[in-house]
């Protein structure tokens, strides 16, 4: 039986991975990143400055990643997206993915544009307009709302400071 994973979703440097490593922490969750998987799967490196280079090889990766990880642990935290940047491009993660995956629940994880902005420069030393990351906030709202509809699993919209919260909303969840 697969395990139940919560995918956890934000645009780069909405604070996604702080907010899983938290939580996973508290609550004892096993947690990976998409791109980490990937990379293991592909065994290649991922490209440091966040652009996608080929997108669908990288999905079907992530989802025998996923599926190998979900027959392991009764429960996964994956840090990932729904939308991809590619240069001034936003791409929709496709539909079938978030079907193959055996999600349960979906986080997302947004904050404003000017404390992306902040994260991206002094992480990645990204620069990414306001407008820009106003755009893709809003692209990964949208696709999140569209996915946690098609594929009926309840969803929540938090703050990257909001892991008390997202940890009560799990154990909530998933009381045995």
């Amino acid at each position: 039986m697969l395990g139940k994973v919560i995918f956890i979703g934000g645009v780069h440097g909405a604070g996604k991975g702080t907010l899983a490593k938290q939580v996973s922490s508290e609550i004892g969750i096993q947690y990976f990143t998409a791109s980490d998987l990937i990379k293991e799967y592909k065994k290649a490196p991922v490209d440091h400055q966040k652009n996608v280079i080929d997108a669908e090889k990288n999905q079907e990766y992530l989802i025998t990643a996923v599926l190998d990880k979900a027959a392991n642990f009764h429960e996964l935290i994956l840090d990932g997206h729904f939308t991809l940047w590619s240069d001034q491009t936003i791409t929709h993660i496709p539909m079938v993915v978030f079907r193959r995956l055996p999600i349960q629940a979906i986080i997302l994880v947004e904050e404003s544009p000017e404390t992306v902005a902040f994260r991206l420069t002094d992480r990645d030393g990204s620069s990414k307009s306001i407008e820009q990351i106003t755009i893709a906030l809003k692209e990964e709202r949208n696709r999140a709302r569209l996915v946690q509809k098609e594929i009926g699993v309840p969803m929540i919209e938090v703050r990257s400071n909001q892991y008390c919260q997202v940890s009560d909303w799990i154990l909530q969840l998933f009381k045995p």
